[in-house]
């Protein structure tokens, strides 16, 4: 029960929606890699809003925010800047029990390594059934 409780009010200093179950939790796509597979790409620091863009290891952009999840030790991310970004990740030591784990993620501008690959996106396929359905 401690355990638990130590968890749900983890969570709940994040942004990240949770009711307190795991089986309503949803995820941030960026909680399915490891923190070493993650680069950072950019950030961006606009009118009091900042976020990182983040690549992972299969080349794909994410977009993240202070509260937002990453990394498989459920890593919320307290402080974006122009060094990096800070985050707090909860570890279940070897008793059961529920640690806090303070770490950092630094900017190193790398164009080679923030190549990055974009979803593709079909434009014209609705458009050429839905011109094949008129005709009909």
């Amino acid at each position: 029960m401690k355990k638990q409780l130590f968890f749900l009010l983890f969570l709940s200093m994040s942004n990240t929606f949770c009711m307190g179950d795991d089986r309503e939790w949803l995820p941030h796509a960026l909680e399915a890699y490891e923190l070493k597979s993650l680069r950072i790409c950019a950030i961006v620091l606009n009118e009091g809003v900042p976020y990182i863009v983040i690549k992972d290891p299969h080349g794909y952009a994410h977009r993240a925010f202070r509260g937002d999840m990453m990394g498989k030790n459920y890593g919320a991310i307290r402080e974006i800047d122009e060094k990096g970004v800070k985050l707090e990740e909860l570890i279940e030591t070897k008793e059961g029990d529920w640690i806090s784990r303070h770490v950092e993620l630094k900017y190193e501008k790398n164009e080679k390594e923030c190549s990055i690959r974009m979803p593709a996106i079909a434009c014209k396929e609705p458009a050429v059934q839905s011109k094949q359905k008129l005709q009909r």
